[in-house]
């Protein structure tokens, strides 16, 4: 088996910065290499393996969504487009009624989203408690 050559890489940091670093690695109890480290290579995962999604982040906030249906199975591909990384592959054999729900639920939040926005609230809103007292004319303003 191979061994991995490793490389030394260094950075400046102000003191606050060391100091929240050192911080961190003492609540951790890991050492600043190892920290450093894990930061870098949480970074550079999406370079390394661009077609698998990071744990823990769910569907990227970037990219085109796309459904490939495949006759032979009856069944649809779900890939998201992410550019220059390749494609995310969702799901697989996924049968036609969970993407007819998936639509359903999808044009559901996009309606209450849309009734939403449309709604038009104007001027204060007055509690209806309030409503029951008369607005009382000024003797300036009688006729």
């Amino acid at each position: 088996m191979a061994t991995k050559e490793w490389k030394a890489i260094s950075v400046k940091v102000n003191e606050d910065v060391r100091n929240a670093i050192e911080l961190i690695c003492r609540r951790e109890q890991i050492t600043v290499s190892r920290f450093l480290a894990n930061l870098v290579a949480h970074e550079v995962e999406p370079i390394l393996n661009p077609n698998i999604l990071p744990e823990n982040k769910g569907i990227p906030l970037i990219g085109e969504n796309k459904f490939k249906y495949t006759a032979e199975s009856d069944c649809f591909l779900w890939q998201i487009d992410l550019g220059i990384n390749g494609f995310a592959l969702l799901g697989e054999n996924i049968p036609p009624i969970y993407v007819e729900n998936l639509q359903k639920a999808i044009n559901d939040g996009l309606l209450q989203r849309t009734e939403f926005l449309n709604t038009n609230k104007k001027g204060a809103v007055i509690p209806p408690k309030l409503l029951k007292y008369k607005v009382k004319k000024h003797a300036s303003t009688r006729t």
